[in-house]
């Protein structure tokens, strides 16, 4: 496998983006593979902090269920 293929394989499976065959090469790497097991620690060290970003910045997960609710009340008949 190359070098690139490792990588995308790697964030593939750490962004749960795989299939169940790229999964299962993942696990056989990871566990019998030592560089392997490194380069997934390293692209996890900055994929992590990106997922945690992104999910800071999700809107509520309400949000959508808020809004209708807002617009059935301005559309009732009393509202």
């Amino acid at each position: 496998m190359t070098r690139k293929s490792f990588d995308e394989l790697i964030i593939r499976v750490l962004q749960d983006d795989c299939t169940p065959e790229e999964r299962a090469e993942f696990d056989q790497l990871l566990g019998s593979d030592q560089n392997f097991a490194g380069k997934v620690a390293a692209v996890k060290s900055w994929l992590d902090p990106l997922s945690e970003e992104e999910a800071s910045q999700a809107p509520d997960k309400n949000l959508l269920d808020d809004i209708f609710r807002s617009i059935d009340a301005a559309d009732a008949p009393d509202g």
